[in-house]
Parts: structure tokens; C-alpha cells; sequence
């Protein structure tokens, strides 16, 4: 084998592996751009709704027995005895209706779902970092630059060997 063929292999291999580290960036990308156009199709297929809504569901209802837990009073004391039956009842729907294409998008574009935004032209400032957390798992951090805390986590999961798709969210309430 040659010089020439081995700097080729070399050559070939590291783009192979640029291009396999950058696919999770490459989603977060999509699922920006179908936000910014609107684009629920391409939207729903970068996102994992069901893995989704399990996790925002899960988060909002650990946050809410925190709080009930830390609050000493008798109202805290009758709920935590009736259970999380009724939170659930409560929390499920709420996030059943608020995890759609539409609402992710809106929230990707800095925007409150529902809420007309016809007289709002200014760009929200927001930071976004990137990390790999290990070789399956990929997080968007998003905060907006005027917060000191507040990042929400955009949890991307490997669907594959080289698709990435939004399974949970990090929240920070």
C-alpha cells in the first residue's frame, strides 16, 4: 500500500468520525430550523413525544412533592396522604397538551404557546451550549442570557447509529 493510499484511508476515517461526532449538533440544528419555519412534520421527527412526556411529566411532579414536602403545614400533610394519584390526574393532561409539535416549536423560538406574538419582532438573547454527556446521550443547554440560573436541559438520545432524537428535558423550575 502507498503513501498516498494510506493518507487517503487517514483522510477518509477522520472525516468518517467528524461527521459521526457533529450528527447530534446536526439534530439540534434541524429541530431548530423547523421551529424557526414552522415545520411540525420535521419537528416530530427529531423528537421521541412519548419519551418526552414522561420525562416532563416526571420532572413537574418530583418538583411539586419537593415543594408539598418542604411546606410543614397541614394542606402538605392531606395531600401527601392522598397520594400522587391526583397530581398525576392533574399534571397529565397538562403536559399531554402542552408536548406537541407546535408547542416545542414555539418554545424552540423563544415564544409562549398560544400567545399571540404578532407584535413581538425582537429576538429573544439566549446561550446555548453543547455537550456530549457519554457516546448515546447528547445536551442542548439553553438559558437565557439575562438569567443567572434557569438552563433547561434538551436531552438528545442516539436513535440509531447516527440519528439523534429529543427525549427528555431537563427543567429547571
Amino acid at each position: 500500500m502507498s503513501t498516498k493510499d494510506r493518507g487517503i484511508i487517514v483522510l477518509a476515517i477522520l472525516a468518517m468520525m467528524a461527521a459521526f461526532y457533529f450528527t447530534p449538533h446536526l439534530a439540534a440544528y434541524r429541530m431548530r430550523a423547523a421551529a424557526q419555519a414552522n415545520d411540525s412534520v420535521t419537528l416530530a421527527s427529531v423528537i421521541d413525544f412519548p419519551s418526552l412526556r414522561e420525562s416532563v411529566k416526571a420532572g413537574i411532579t418530583a418538583k411539586i412533592q419537593t415543594e408539598m414536602a418542604n411546606h410543614n403545614t397541614q394542606q402538605a400533610t392531606a395531600w401527601a396522604n392522598i397520594g400522587a394519584g391526583p397530581l398525576s390526574d392533574m399534571v397529565n393532561p397538562m403536559v399531554d397538551a402542552l408536548v406537541t409539535p407546535q408547542a416545542i416549536g414555539s418554545f424552540m423560538k423563544g415564544e409562549t404557546p398560544g400567545k399571540d406574538q404578532s407584535g413581538s419582532s425582537e429576538e429573544p438573547g439566549y446561550e446555548t451550549n453543547y455537550a456530549y454527556e457519554d457516546v448515546n446521550q447528547f445536551v442542548v443547554h439553553v438559558r437565557r442570557k439575562t438569567a443567572k440560573d434557569g438552563a433547561i436541559g434538551l436531552v438528545f438520545l442516539r436513535s440509531g447509529l447516527v440519528s439523534w432524537k429529543l427525549s427528555r428535558l431537563r427543567l429547571s423550575l
